[in-house]
């Protein structure tokens, strides 16, 4: 874990995941929007998120310190697969390093085992890269191929 020696450590006990509600919209988007400040449209982001969070082939989660919304998460569900997909991980930028991500990552390897999944799999962006050597040192591996390509993605992977 990368933490800055001269930032207060976080105390990890504290966080606490939930599972969002339709109300959690505008804590989400203020994370989104850290990630693509110029890229939402938020009309389509908003008729997307109502009817995904009612859907049980989508769960979102919320990643609380201290009462305060730090980072959301979203999975998506296939039950005739083994594979478990992070559609969004996102970490309030300011709070990025400190082993957030880490705990939060290891909370989804710990459903994915629960729940019979055999993988994980995530697209990220291919300029992330500081986000690429994190899931990296979790184990994933990185892929390429035609729908990343069209994603303007990697694929990483990791079994479990």
């Amino acid at each position: 874990m990368n933490i800055n020696q001269n930032t207060p450590k976080i105390n990890l006990n504290s966080l606490k995941i939930s599972k969002a509600k339709t109300s959690d919209f505008d804590e989400i988007l203020k994370l989104l929007k850290q990630l693509w400040p110029k890229k939402l449209k938020l009309e389509r982001l908003i008729n997307k998120y109502k009817t995904e969070i009612k859907s049980k082939s989508k769960l979102y989660f919320l990643i609380n310190l201290k009462k305060r919304t730090v980072g959301f998460y979203s999975l998506k569900i296939i039950k005739q697969k083994s594979v478990l997909y992070i559609d969004e991980l996102v970490i309030d930028s300011s709070l990025r390093a400190k082993g957030i991500g880490t705990a939060t990552m290891e909370n989804i390897m710990f459903f994915a085992k629960r729940n019979g999944y055999k993988k994980i799999q995530l697209y990220s962006n291919f300029r992330r890269k500081k986000t690429h050597n994190f899931y990296q040192k979790l184990g994933f591996k990185k892929q390429i191929s035609l729908i990343s390509l069209f994603k303007r993605a990697f694929i990483f992977t990791k079994t479990i």
